[in-house]
């Protein structure tokens, strides 16, 4: 399966030269870091309905309405998932700098490529805190302590999409050029 996927994100790309090599490290890594939060959505997911079936109790005549305190913790899930999901289809759609005869000419693009692979690995191991925060979240968590670590690592994971985007508009203020 991976096989088929790499052919489909590299034709086209001639794999033998540094540039194209990272360019594909770059897709790799990014959409490495995007499965993980995708992972990190569904676990969200899954505990919010695990959540709605155990904790929040049907309608009856004397309550047609929830308790007050599930529901909020439901939308406190659902909130965190959309946030994560939101994360991984923005990183999916990260920049990369043009395949451009000019950025050649008037660059030499290698250093920037292995500067922006080290944002995308540390892409990927915000994804992963994000990941395991998700997975940390259980039903019995009425502080909502797994739930900042998670949000925690949303945040240091924007953090570093902002440095990433920053280093892509003023590439030479990091290379020292």
């Amino acid at each position: 399966m991976f096989g088929r996927k790499a052919d489909r994100l590299f034709s086209g790309l001639d794999l033998g030269r540094l540039e194209n090599r990272l360019r594909s490290e770059d897709l790799l890594l990014r959409n490495a870091a995007a499965g993980e939060l995708d992972q990190a959505a569904a676990t969200l997911r899954d505990l919010a309905a695990r959540f709605r079936a155990e904790r929040v109790p049907p309608p009856s005549r004397e309550a047609p309405d929830p308790p007050p305190a599930a529901l909020a913790r439901l939308r406190e899930l659902d909130g965190l998932r959309r946030e994560v999901s939101d994360a991984a289809g923005y990183l999916r759609g990260l920049p990369f700098p043009a395949q451009d005869a000019v950025w050649r000419q008037l660059r030499d693009l290698d250093p920037l490529l292995e500067l922006l692979r080290q944002f995308d690995q540390q892409l990927l191991g915000r994804a992963q805190k994000v990941r395991r925060g998700a997975l940390e979240t259980g039903l019995d968590d009425p502080a909502g302590e797994a739930a900042r670590g998670l949000r925690a690592g949303l945040h240091e994971l924007r953090e570093v999409i902002a440095e990433r985007a920053g280093f892509l508009e003023h590439p030479a203020g990091h290379l020292g050029t």
